[in-house]
């Protein structure tokens, strides 16, 4: 078999363990929540839900867009530091990516570049361009839940005696040092790493050098830009603290006045660990998560499941009405394509 054959061969095999790897962990995750609402009961967990309060339900789906709405604004002030662009179709962007991310899972983790591409064909300067202050915007909200998180934990380790969630605060510790020390490195070396890429190559390397160079680029401009640095983080510690106030809001729905740190807590774990499983929206990963630390501290199985349907209820349905007229809206302007420019 041609060395060429057999590397293909190897790669395909590659892409089809992963898949079969998430389907697992989402298969896990999904039985785990349904064990987790068989405990309760369909019919309990139902009237828990009819009987939720009305102004609640409304404040908790009222933070529920306004977290899509900030992600919006703050990709699109990074990306109007780099280019010239406007700030509402930046909210289209982040509606269509996380409707596709939800449908098809392989595509999640090239939802930075989608929205870069997107962004690139609707004002022009191609994907490369608005691919710098998409990575960017990851990398600050990832910092954003470490912060949260390692703020809180010794906190609660204060609040409950446990000395393993002192262990998880140094952890979180040093994986903030990381993500600060990555900003760095690439604010000190990208200029050298563009400049490289722009050495003439033949053929699509050549064009793939000169994308990564203008990426480079793009990303030094906002690293050197304090302005952009400080609102960007800001944004996503505003998303953080709008995602737990929205679970905080379910739980008051249901009943419940546990402080709202715990609900911030609550969904740094989910979040993490439905990051980290690979699922279509940490589907099923995230509930069964937050259900498991919620009864851990205390409250009963029957709001902690409640609660978390409710908050996380509204994220699925949110996106699943709001992500197909964002994409019919783009698709009607002639802007979903997948053609490179």
């Amino acid at each position: 078999m041609p060395p060429d054959s057999s590397q293909q061969k190897r790669k395909t095999l590659e892409r089809i363990g992963k898949r079969l790897l998430v389907l697992t962990v989402s298969a896990i995750g999904i039985a785990l929540l349904f064990y987790q609402i068989q405990r309760v009961g369909v019919e309990r967990l139902s009237l828990e839900i009819s009987r939720a309060s009305r102004p609640w339900l409304a404040i908790a789906f009222g933070l529920t867009v306004l977290r899509f709405v900030i992600w919006g604004l703050r990709l699109a002030f990074l990306s109007q530091r780099v280019t010239r662009c406007k700030t509402f179709p930046y909210f289209i962007f982040v509606m269509v990516t996380n409707f596709l991310g939800l449908l098809l899972p392989f595509l999640r983790a090239g939802g930075t570049l989608i929205r870069a591409h997107m962004a690139g064909r609707r004002f022009g300067g191609g994907t490369a361009t608005h691919l710098g202050p998409n990575l960017l915007d990851q990398v600050l909200v990832s910092i954003s839940w470490l912060l949260v998180a390692g703020a809180m934990t010794p906190f609660l380790a204060w609040k409950t005696g446990n000395a393993q969630i002192e262990k998880l605060s140094m952890a979180l510790l040093v994986g903030i040092v990381l993500s600060a020390g990555v900003l760095w490195l690439m604010r000190r070396k990208a200029s050298h790493l563009a400049l490289w890429l722009e050495i003439p190559r033949p053929g699509r390397r050549g064009k793939l050098a000169g994308a990564g160079s203008r990426t480079l680029h793009g990303a030094r401009t906002l690293l050197e830009d304090r302005a952009a640095l400080a609102w960007g983080l800001v944004g996503g510690l505003l998303f953080v603290l709008v995602t737990g106030l929205g679970q905080y809001g379910a739980l008051r729905a249901v009943g419940d006045d546990s402080a709202w740190w715990l609900s911030m807590l609550a969904v740094t774990v989910g979040g993490a660990l439905g990051t980290a499983s690979g699922t279509p929206g940490g589907a099923g990963v995230t509930e069964a998560a937050q259900i498991g630390f919620l009864a851990s501290q205390g409250l009963s199985i029957e709001t902690a499941t409640a609660s978390v349907i409710i908050a996380r209820g509204f994220h699925y349905g949110f996106i699943l009405t709001a992500g197909p007229l964002a994409a019919l809206w783009e698709w009607r302007r002639g802007e979903l394509s997948l053609e490179v420019e």
